[in-house]
């Protein structure tokens, strides 16, 4: 039921929405894109060529907002 809604919302929604609810998950958990992001190139296919790459670590440890010593 809920891939139905998400399936239906990557019809509705426009690329620009799209990139902006990914980067809004990203910037919101960067350490746990590995988990959501082939979910979300499935379940948002028709917008995946547009996704940004995904995070570097250095990029994550920028956006946590932590020190080297903490993200070891």
């Amino acid at each position: 039921m809920e891939d139905e809604r998400l399936a239906r919302m990557s019809e509705v929604l426009r690329s620009e929405q799209v990139i902006a609810l990914y980067q809004a998950l990203t910037d919101g958990s960067p350490h746990r894109e590995s988990e959501f992001r082939g979910e979300f190139e499935r379940l948002f296919a028709k917008h995946v060529s547009l996704l940004p790459p995904v995070l570097t670590r250095d990029q994550i440890v920028k956006k946590l907002g932590v020190d080297e010593a903490t993200a070891a």
